[in-house]
């Protein structure tokens, strides 16, 4: 995680995800008018009622213009910018889309819960909407319809695995239920900083965790004969369920500590009644100081996936001289670099990390691919040279490459179901098509699953544990990156709430399952203590958070980045500015006039 953003200290206001003007009170707007060189919108996302709720706004002054969403995730921050990232002038996508909709059905899921035990049941109905067609960017090699077919996914809807039955946790920024996944998303704990201002948890007010999502497991419309349709909108594993684990603000920012949590938190709920959580997404990653065996992050992710998760990762996007992040750095999971699949031949993504011991296991496309937008959304207000038709957003990075390899293990869990992460791996890096020099591995699902069906199902065993594992440093694990509120960094042992962290207790409580209870993780409620209805409960963040200043006496619009973004790259390690960051982030700019550290959103673009 590497921003920089400047940190200051404003009313309380409450992040809402409604249909609204942002409107910045005058005491503030007068603080946060900076001269920068692009107009951005606030982030929104939709909601699914009507509220009036207060808002915010901030302006910032630009050399192009972004129209002002419709709907509003609540404050903003600006960018003081030292130069420009120029908007592409042109796209690969048509410039004209069919103005045609289709009504179409598509699942809705309830989590029933039956009282005190919180266990629940998961079942189905189904609603209509009209959304507009995708035919026209079909034959993009961007396009979902595409990819699906460079990665042989289609052979496997053929024989009948969409990945029904299996369960996908995304941890990311939250999945809000566009078109395209509404009536697929179950929705686990949000634990995202924007908890205490939003009426909404789980939506995706930054839109990177539902373009993730849709990549994965996205679907127009149920029903086999759909899945080939050139209208339809159609993810890598149509049949799956989206568990929805919210980490990251409305602006992306996110501590390692919530991350870690979300993914404990997934493990001791995978089997909840009705679910069946086989594959955890994690396109993101940080540059850690630990070694990989202590590192408190990757061992999250490695007790996941000793309790039959498979756990994809995305590499980085630091580039061929850089190693790759953690949790990827774990040679347990898989770490999965970009392929750019616009080019003939395929070649690999200039951007994608890879440098010493640790390559990438896998490749698969992730060069300006067309997932799911959240309309006024951070990125989709930011970057409106991205956006492609109403429904869709390019981006670019191993973050999408993961997303497309989770929806392949979806397909492989569903069709063999005994099959262990262990076997998954193994089948896929050895049916991956070579391609070049550089690419070895290029996912091809099918014969990934003509494997597994050789090789049958595993053998119940317990692997055994070498060594005390996890117990690394959670200051080391974020590796530069810190989050600030009023001036105060969250650096040292201690996670969001200010709580110390103790790396030996939580590395034995994360491998026995028992780092949760209820809603309380590491001495705090960080969330409800059960499902209700279809979603996990929320809680009021009730104390202080690691600045002392109460959660219900200050807004995330107080706080920040401050040093660093996520491994150097961003969410996901994905841009969406249709050209490279040169390196430094916003073209070489930071938040209030402070640098990236070099290091912001580089190697990779959005649009």
């Amino acid at each position: 995680m590497k921003h920089t953003q400047g940190s200051r200290a404003v009313a309380a206001v409450v992040l809402t995800v409604v249909a609204s003007t942002i409107v910045m009170p005058a005491a503030q707007a007068g603080k946060n008018n900076q001269s920068a060189t692009t107009t951005a919108a606030a982030p929104t996302t939709a909601s699914p009622t009507t509220t009036t709720t207060p808002t915010t706004t901030t302006t910032v002054k630009a050399t192009t213009t972004t129209a002002a969403p419709t709907t509003t995730a609540g404050p903003t921050t600006t960018v003081k910018a030292t130069t420009t990232t120029a908007a592409p002038t042109t796209t690969a996508a048509p410039t004209t889309t069919k103005a045609t909709t289709t009504t179409i059905k598509a699942p809705t899921t309830t989590v029933k819960s039956t009282g005190k035990t919180a266990k629940t049941a998961v079942t189905s109905s189904a609603t209509a909407f009209a959304v507009p067609t995708v035919e026209a960017y079909a034959d993009d090699p961007g396009s979902l319809f595409q990819i699906t077919r460079l990665i042989r996914a289609d052979q496997m809807w053929n024989r009948g695995a969409t990945g029904q039955g299996v369960d996908i946790a995304v941890i990311d920024t939250g999945v809000s239920p566009v078109p395209g996944l509404a009536g697929k998303i179950i929705n686990g704990p949000d634990l995202s900083l924007d908890v205490p201002f939003s009426a909404y948890p789980g939506l995706d007010a930054y839109g990177h965790g539902t373009h993730m999502a849709s990549i994965a497991a996205g679907l127009d419309i149920a029903g086999a004969a759909s899945l080939t349709d050139r209208t339809r909108f159609v993810g890598v594993a149509p049949g799956s369920r989206i568990v929805n684990v919210k980490v990251g603000a409305y602006d992306g920012a996110t501590d390692v500590s919530q991350v870690i949590a979300a993914i404990n938190w997934v493990v001791q709920h995978k089997n909840d009644n009705g679910l069946n959580i086989k594959v955890i997404n994690l396109s993101f990653g940080t540059p850690s100081t630990n070694s990989s065996v202590d590192d408190p992050l990757s061992w999250a992710a490695e007790v996941a996936w000793r309790n039959g998760i498979t756990v994809v990762t995305s590499a980085g996007n630091d580039g061929p001289g850089t190693a790759v992040t953690s949790p990827a750095y774990n040679p347990k999971l898989i770490a999965v670099g970009s392929v750019d699949q616009s080019v003939s031949p395929l070649s690999s993504s200039s951007f994608t990390s890879a440098a010493g011991w640790r390559q990438p296991d896998l490749w698969a496309p992730g060069a300006r691919v067309m997932g799911l937008r959240v309309p006024g959304s951070f990125v989709d207000a930011r970057f409106p040279g991205a956006v492609a038709g109403p429904r869709l957003i390019r981006g670019s990075g191993t973050s999408q490459a993961a997303a497309a390899v989770s929806g392949a293990v979806a397909l492989l869990s569903s069709a063999y179901p005994g099959s262990s992460p262990d076997q998954i791996r193994s089948a896929l890096i050895f049916s991956g098509k070579d391609v070049t020099g550089q690419i070895s591995n290029l996912i091809q699902v099918d014969k990934a699953a003509d494997l597994l069906a050789q090789w049958g199902p595993a053998p119940a065993m317990k692997e055994p544990v070498f060594g005390t594992p996890g117990r690394g440093s959670l200051e080391a694990a974020r590796g530069g990156s810190h989050l600030s509120f009023n001036g105060v960094l969250l650096n040292n042992e201690r996670d969001i709430f200010g709580n110390k962290w103790d790396g030996a207790a939580f590395a034995t409580a994360t491998f026995n399952r028992t780092s949760w209870n209820g809603g309380t993780f590491n001495g705090a409620n960080w969330a409800g203590a059960g499902w209700a209805g279809a979603n996990w409960a929320g809680a009021n963040w009730a104390g202080a958070n690691w600045a002392g200043a109460g959660w219900a006496e200050a807004n995330w619009a107080g706080a920040g980045w401050a040093g660093a973004n996520w491994a150097g790259a961003g969410w996901a390690g994905a841009g969406w500015a249709g050209a490279n960051w040169a390196g430094a982030g916003w073209a070489g700019a930071g938040w209030a006039g402070a640098n990236w550290a070099g290091l912001g959103w580089k190697g990779a673009v959005w649009g």
